[in-house]
């Protein structure tokens, strides 16, 4: 009797709803990945050997809005959550080794040069910029030349025994510099390359005290940033000669700075001068 019902009941199933691993009973499962559909596990992994088949569903596969249900959205979701969880362990394993680099080049390059390098913490804007590197103790800095009297800005890697002269020959000497780059820096060629004056700003100081250091033509650029700290790579200003006084020397002192002191000193004897008239008309009064 149990034979014949069953045999009735694959009659009744259409052949969409059977096993297509053994064709003779209704099928149970389906595969998430080739969507075959198997009624046991014998015919689950037969279909696995079979087809080469991992049974792990496609998450990047098209799916048609029509089919689109809250397993798929749950699915994707998931699937955003483990590619944001590898691309941030990524990003951790970089950030150790670029530490681990960036330890080494900084021992060289504040034992052997006396350069005090800082970097910034990984991720941000001038970190990421970076492209100084060291090779057999050769070091290639990356340089950013700010050009404020036309307003331009461009960075270039020199290795650490060039002048700082030659560099410049790069921006503003026809046949080495870049055509369209010497147009715009058209003031600058003009007023020729030994009458710039070049200037580093000095790091750790006040915003409201702003002051630079200036930078010698002849000089190589390791030569220039000994006993200075440079925080990623030097940034070099390019000033023509006119404008030159506008930058303040480290040692210099502002007359804003001077007239504050010499207030605050006079506010002080101000202060000195009223407690003492107080004290005098306290005894006056007690003599009295």
């Amino acid at each position: 009797m149990a034979t014949e019902d069953t045999d009735s009941n694959l009659e009744q199933t259409g052949l969409s709803e059977r096993c297509e691993i053994c064709k003779d009973q209704a099928f149970k499962y389906k595969c998430p990945r080739c969507l075959t559909k198997s009624c046991s596990l014998q015919c689950v992994q037969k279909h696995k050997q079979e087809q080469n088949c991992n049974g792990l569903r496609d998450k990047t596969a098209f799916v048609k809005i029509k089919d689109f249900t809250d397993i798929h959205l749950l699915s994707d979701y998931r699937f955003l959550e483990d590619v944001g969880r590898k691309v941030y362990s990524a990003t951790n394993d970089n950030a150790h080794t670029c530490s681990r680099k960036n330890a080494k080049m900084m021992r060289v390059i504040n034992k052997h040069h006396g350069v005090q390098l800082r970097f910034l913490p990984y991720g941000s804007s001038k970190r990421r910029r970076n492209g100084t590197h060291m090779k057999q103790r050769n070091i290639m800095w990356l340089t950013e030349w700010i050009f404020p009297q036309v307003e331009a800005k461009h960075t270039k890697k020199f290795y650490k025994d060039i002048t700082l002269h030659s560099c410049l020959e790069t921006f503003l000497v026809p046949g080495e510099s870049d055509p369209v780059i010497r147009h715009k820096l058209k003031p600058y060629a003009q007023a020729g390359i030994d009458n710039l004056k070049l200037f580093m700003k000095v790091e750790d100081r006040p915003a409201n005290s702003v002051r630079f250091y200036e930078l010698s033509h002849d000089k190589t650029i390791t030569e220039n940033l000994q006993g200075k700290v440079v925080i990623e790579y030097p940034t070099i200003h390019v000033v023509l000669p006119q404008y030159a006084e506008r930058y303040r020397m480290i040692g210099e002192e502002s007359s804003e700075d001077t007239s504050d002191s010499d207030s605050d000193s006079a506010s002080e004897t101000d202060s000195d001068e009223s407690s003492s008239d107080k004290e005098v008309i306290a005894k006056t009064n007690s003599n009295t």
